[in-house]
């Protein structure tokens, strides 16, 4: 029944607008015409189902995490290079005999050298591991916070006084055990030969670091949580982007301060 009332709804349709546009379209080419067209009492047919989209991913908030673990290693490598600086310099030195210059040696590459450095490092190798083992086990595309570069920028400054002071007490105990002499006479001799223009020198230093490492982090979380890349590659654009910055800042350190 509906079919033929459409259809005899079409023929009516038709044969007026014969009657109205003066006989040039007859009415058979009308109906067939309109029978071409859509049926407008038809639903359309649904199109091919669109792509299937990734579940968003959840909202890294690790920065505080990032923060503790870099104290931690920070603290572990000052007394690495504290330790490896006192046996560098005494086997160097100890041959013309200027053993007396180790503390103040120390005492600055702790200011200008590995401190600053290593306030660096450590935050960025931290960073690139967690964020990697965080790409690897999130089921769909992790979001960084936009607080955690902050909590990475935040962490060289933080942690250059804990790698120079760390750094300095490891290499008191080897001097004290190896030569037998007090720590008075360390402390003294390495507060001598470190002068106020060091100091302000690695602060310098730890701040545009800082400011690079935060930058980076910004920039390349995408890339730091791709699972594409393997983490040594990771880790080496790291390691060439401080490394860059260092370089920069010594070079620029001759003419400043």
């Amino acid at each position: 029944m509906v079919k033929v009332s459409v259809t005899a709804a079409r023929r009516e349709l038709g044969r007026r607008q014969s009657v109205a546009t003066g006989g040039r379209l007859l009415g058979g080419d009308t109906v067939r015409a309109l029978n071409a067209s859509p049926n407008p009492y038809v639903a359309p047919a649904a199109g091919p189902p669109s792509a299937v989209q990734p579940p968003p991913g959840p909202v890294l908030r690790c920065g505080p995490r990032v923060l503790a673990w870099s104290l931690v290693f920070g603290a572990a490598y000052g007394v690495v290079a504290g330790v490896a600086t006192n046996v560098q310099f005494t086997y160097g030195l100890s041959r013309f005999g200027a053993i007396e210059y180790i503390p103040r040696v120390i005492g600055l590459s702790a200011a200008r050298g590995w401190g600053p450095w290593g306030a660096a490092l450590v935050p960025a190798l931290t960073t690139v591991v967690a964020l990697h083992r965080a790409g690897k086990r999130s089921a769909g595309t992790p979001v960084l916070d936009r607080l955690f570069p902050l909590f990475v920028g935040a962490a060289v400054p933080v942690l250059y006084p804990i790698v120079v002071v760390t750094g300095c007490c490891a290499s008191l105990l080897v001097w004290c055990a190896d030569h037998g002499s007090t720590a008075r006479w360390f402390v003294t001799a390495l507060t001598d030969g470190v002068l106020a223009v060091d100091v302000v020198h690695g602060v310098m230093a730890s701040a545009i670091e800082a400011l690079v490492l935060a930058a980076g982090v910004r920039l390349a979380g995408a890339l730091l949580l791709s699972r594409r890349w393997w983490l040594l590659a990771k880790v080496f654009v790291m390691w060439a982007v401080l490394d860059g910055a260092t370089y920069g800042i010594g070079y620029l350190g001759r003419w400043v301060v």
